[in-house]
């Protein structure tokens, strides 16, 4: 019998963030793990210095508990780079519209270049005059059956 993992007087409340240094950026980075990127909603606007794309995120804020009998959620979020002057994807082709890419993290290198891993070993490399990243979420959540799995990391190896 699945269990609700909050009180029954909860009210969603969408998430709303921005990051402005690297320690933002690795909260930022860690609600979007997993997330389901779509070719067709990466959107780059030289004009605005921006690069956007819809994220069908994995609501990790949820999971503080672990229990087998979670009910989970995934919910779409718009994440906007601000202060972008170049953009560069490896492996990922923005025209071919209807490829999936999941999200493992998003960092910040020593260049100052903001990069985005995906699990194809696909990226998108963004050079930035100054860090500006915004994360919102834009749906109401729906059920998700399956908490994202990662295998077990030896520390010692």
């Amino acid at each position: 019998m699945s269990q609700l993992p909050f009180p029954a007087d909860y009210v969603y409340k969408p998430l709303k963030l921005i990051a402005k240094d690297p320690e933002d950026l690795k909260v930022i980075s860690t609600l979007l793990q997993d997330s389901i990127i779509t070719n067709k909603t990466i959107k780059h606007d030289k004009g605005a210095n921006q690069l956007s794309f819809l994220a069908n995120r994995f609501r990790w804020e949820l999971t503080s508990t672990p229990d087998p009998y979670d009910e989970y959620e995934r919910v779409f979020a718009l994440v906007v780079f601000d202060n972008v002057t170049n953009v560069c994807f490896e492996k990922i082709n923005p025209k071919d519209s209807e490829v999936h890419h999941n999200l493992l993290g998003v960092i910040m290198q020593s260049s100052g270049n903001v990069v985005c891993h995906f699990s194809d070993d696909a990226k998108i490399i963004l050079k930035c005059s100054n860090l500006h990243v915004r994360l919102k979420d834009v749906s109401d959540p729906w059920p998700s059956e399956h908490k994202p799995k990662h295998p077990e990391v030896d520390e010692n190896a």
